[in-house]
């Protein structure tokens, strides 16, 4: 879902869509990447 540009596409659009709650979307959006995803990015 990261790879969704979130610019200009309403919140509940969205969560509809990929089947979601909001306070799930908001939760994932805040959260940090994994350990693993940290170190695939170096």
């Amino acid at each position: 879902m990261k790879s969704v540009r979130l610019d200009g596409y309403p919140t509940d659009l969205l969560c509809r869509v990929f089947n979601v709650s909001r306070s799930g979307f908001y939760a994932w959006q805040g959260r940090k990447p994994s350990r693993r995803a940290q170190e695939d990015a170096k």
